[in-house]
């Protein structure tokens, strides 16, 4: 388990992921965010957003793809959680 920050073009080449699994948004990042910085660093694994439901999901799924299209993306959702903010 990496945070945001510890992403680097290094572990990314030393762990060779296949799925990175993220919240849709946090504090310090959003997907679009990390997505991003994947693509940077050449991943095109699955990656996998999860969040509280939401009205449109649908949309969201559309936007990160049409952005990052050779990411595998999709989002899911988790019930509602006290002790989760996403």
């Amino acid at each position: 388990m990496l945070q945001y920050d510890q992403i680097t073009a290094q572990k990314m080449v030393k762990l060779r992921p296949e799925l990175v699994l993220a919240p849709l948004l946090s504090e310090r990042f959003d997907i679009l965010d990390l997505a991003k910085r994947l693509e940077e660093f050449g991943f095109t694994g699955k990656l996998r957003a999860y969040s509280r439901p939401l009205p449109n999901i649908a949309a969201i799924r559309q936007e990160v793809r049409a952005a990052h299209p050779q990411l595998d993306f999709d989002i899911f959702t988790l019930p509602i959680d006290e002790f989760r903010d996403n």
